[in-house]
């Protein structure tokens, strides 16, 4: 298999542990298909693309793992046995053939999706629709439309393993004939790039394919397999041409299918406000996001907004979350705001939300670019927010020149109190981003790139790509990679499996480590790890031990919470990491003493009792 190159290799130092297992884990995936153990391998290189693109960040592609997948491929293929049925009984030629990893609700993902569907159905041309996974049952009302635009849709059966799944596609394709492929797939996909990279090893040009980089991956397998990118916002094509070689790429920007609205948004208003049994009088602002983006962040956003309602008396606001708000209400409860602070599960339906809300509060660390179209669609005020040393949105995703953005707490206040206490120039600004929307990536205008971008690519007239500068706006995407390792962490603590969560920092560690971030963290959940009566200045002490433990080095978390121990002997939460270290250390006298200083400081502390009482069984003292 090709190694990475070195200058991969150099950007991605940062990772520690996660390149270490990411390499080893290559080498793995090329052995079991040496002994032609096709599945194992299959589904190893499937596992690698995920941890690639959700931790290892700086964009990146391993032509390595592409060639592996063209000969498993191209093995399986061969071996394909005649008494394999078809897919399709009726098969018919199809102009585009879009290839899907997932057939869920996915939010943009599907939108744009539907989005090409219904292009493509307008200019009159075949279109065939593969998705690798099995549609669930309770997403055919769903997907009905998607069902119904395509000229020919197949939901291949989860239950196949990836081998079966394989052939399936490359039955499929046979059948379908396309002119062109259209790629809405995840970044782990093995089965499309197994069979597209064998495909295209016999017969190159059989057909052109075009990768749709829908969600901005810092990675994906296929790099060295397609012709071309679409990508959604400038950066996504500086990354594409500097670190994946590709230069034949468009950007087509992300847009809302939202009907715009015009008119009084009181109706609402009133609404919303009997739903969440609040005066009419109070003032009402909202977020959308999926839970990993409000956490592992240095300013936190439950605490960002904690504050905004404190310093507000008569606002509330409204937190609609994908999955996980009963960790969220928890935390609302403990900071005694459950009667304005209101966390709901996911909405079908979101536009009565943006319409009757004062005006959207952007999440951080990270934002939802699906959420800031639609609110702009919509005509409802938002405050963006730019968190301190995390460079991710503003400047790509397309705002008026000069809209207000806030980086800190004191500017989030002032905003919103400037948004509570002038309601017309709030909606005037609301008003200014629709405009603002319209002008420059409607969904008829953005439809009628996607129509021209085909044409040209059917018809292979694609004006050449001009070359990048990014002028050094992009920033290095390590962070957002980062990121997603620190909300793990933070979702672990938030469910009390301290330990998980601490084990996970080891992933996000960074050329800055340990960053504010982590600090942050760590002192945000160090109570999960001991009992609720440290304060501050416990953190402060406990801190570097936690993150040494965290990052793996023992001897110094044990070096760093005896220097607590010895300005406060009687911390407990000390005395038990200095017991866990020399556990893992195989030190087990030292871990027993340091349990026993734990007992004897908290007698109620079962934990320290049980790990104690194992050291016990292990050295064969069962009294």
């Amino acid at each position: 298999m090709l190694p990475l190159d070195p200058e991969t290799r150099s950007r991605l130092c940062y990772a520690g542990p996660r390149l270490a297992e990411y390499e080893a884990r290559r080498e793995e995936a090329e052995s079991r298909a040496t002994s032609g153990d096709w599945e194992s391998s299959l589904k190893i290189v499937s596992e690698l693309a995920v941890g690639a693109y959700t931790f290892l960040g700086g964009h990146f592609s391993d032509p390595g793992l592409d060639d592996l997948l063209t000969r498993i491929g191209g093995r399986i293929l061969a071996d394909i046995k005649p008494s394999t049925p078809s897919t399709l009984a009726d098969p018919f030629r199809a102009d585009v053939l879009h290839l899907v990893s997932y057939t869920g609700f996915v939010g943009g993902h599907t939108e744009l999706l539907r989005q090409w569907l219904r292009t493509i159905r307008g200019m009159k041309l075949k279109q065939a629709l593969f998705s690798t996974e099995l549609i669930a049952t309770v997403e055919f009302e769903r997907w009905g439309e998607l069902i119904e635009l395509a000229d020919k849709p197949y939901f291949s059966n989860s239950a196949l393993t990836l081998t079966q799944r394989v052939v399936q596609l490359a039955r499929f394709i046979d059948a379908v004939q396309p002119r062109m492929l259209s790629l809405f797939i995840h970044p782990h996909d093995v089965v499309t790039l197994a069979v597209l990279g064998a495909i295209r090893q016999n017969a190159p040009k059989r057909f052109r394919t075009v990768l749709i980089n829908h969600a901005d991956h810092a990675f994906w397998l296929g790099s060295s397999l397609v012709d071309h990118v679409v990508e959604f916002r400038s950066v996504g094509e500086i990354y594409t041409h500097r670190y994946r070689g590709i230069k034949s790429t468009t950007v087509i920007p992300l847009t809302s299918p939202l009907p715009a609205q015009h008119g009084s948004r009181s109706e609402h208003r009133t609404r919303l406000r009997q739903e969440l049994r609040i005066p009419d009088d109070a003032s009402l602002s909202i977020s959308i996001a999926s839970l990993y983006k409000i956490l592992g962040a240095r300013w936190d956003y439950f605490d960002a907004i904690v504050g905004l309602l404190r310093s507000q008396p008569n606002h509330h606001h409204l937190l609609i979350l994908g999955q996980g708000e009963e960790l969220f209400q928890k935390r609302v409860r403990e900071a005694g705001l459950a009667d304005r602070f209101h966390v709901w599960g996911k909405r079908a339906d979101l536009i009565p939300y943006y319409r009757g809300a004062d005006f959207l509060i952007e999440t951080f660390p990270l934002m939802g670019g699906n959420v800031r179209q639609e609110a702009m669609v919509l005509a409802c005020p938002i405050i963006v927010v730019n968190p301190p040393g995390f460079e991710q949105n503003t400047r790509f995703l397309g705002l008026p020149e000069g809209y207000p953005i806030v980086s800190h707490q004191v500017e989030l206040e002032a905003l919103a109190a400037a948004f509570i206490q002038q309601p017309t120039q709030r909606d005037q600004l609301g008003q200014g981003l629709a405009e603002f929307a319209a002008q420059n990536f409607s969904y008829e205008k953005v439809a009628s790139q996607v129509g021209q971008f085909v044409q040209d690519f059917l018809g292979d007239r694609l004006p050449p790509s001009k070359p990048i500068v990014d002028a050094g706006h992009a920033f290095p995407f390590h962070r957002m990679y980062q990121q997603y390792a620190l909300s793990k962490a933070e979702q672990e603590f938030l469910v009390g499996a301290a330990d998980r969560g601490l084990r996970e920092l080891t992933y996000a560690a960074g050329p800055d480590e340990p960053s504010p971030a982590m600090k942050a963290i760590v002192r945000r959940h160090l109570q999960g790890n001991t009992r609720p009566n440290y304060g501050d200045e416990e953190d402060r002490l406990l801190t570097p031990a936690l993150i040494a433990w965290a990052k793996g080095d023992l001897e110094q978390a044990s070096r760093e919470a005896l220097a607590a121990l010895s300005k406060r002997p009687g911390l407990a939460a000390g005395w038990r990491l200095v017991a866990d270290a020399a556990i893992d250390l195989d030190c087990r006298d030292q871990g027993a003493e340091a349990l026993a200083r734990a007992i004897s400081i908290d007698p109620t502390d079962d934990r320290s009792r049980l790990l104690l009482a194992q050291i016990y069984l292990g050295t064969g003292d069962l009294a």
